[in-house]
């Protein structure tokens, strides 16, 4: 039997230089580069979600500007469909999960196409010409 799908939402933040504002994953043997987001609770909208899991993860209200598109992708052995979303902050970003981030950083697109330390989600987001 297939594990349940999940379902999650995120944001790409830009900075003034256009890059973007990524967290490191450190947990659970995870170390990677990720979009700010998470898992949608039980009867919640996908915008709703990104903006939630920004407030708990980076400390800051965000403005959603558009929706980017998402793709599916297969993470331990589930299937799995992420949401971008395009925003805005409100506030000065922090880490507000340290027992799952350990770093966050702005990225230049260009840096990001040879690392090899990238989430699926992010890869998919890369390589799907929503930026």
């Amino acid at each position: 039997m297939n594990p349940p799908s999940l379902h999650l939402a995120g944001c790409v933040i830009r900075n003034a230089e256009g890059q973007l504002l990524l967290l490191h994953r450190n947990k659970n043997h995870v170390q990677q580069w990720e979009l700010p987001g998470g898992k949608l609770e039980p009867s919640e909208e996908p915008q709703r979600a990104a903006i939630r899991e920004l407030q708990e993860e980076l400390g800051v209200a965000v403005t959603i500007r558009a929706h980017l598109g998402g793709a599916a992708f297969t993470e331990k052995e589930r299937e799995c469909f992420y949401d971008w979303y395009e925003a805005t902050l409100d506030g000065q970003p922090s880490i507000c999960e340290p027992q799952t981030f350990d770093d966050l950083q702005y990225w230049s697109i260009s840096s990001l196409q040879t690392r090899t330390d990238l989430s699926a989600n992010l890869k998919n987001l890369l390589k799907s010409g929503a930026l």
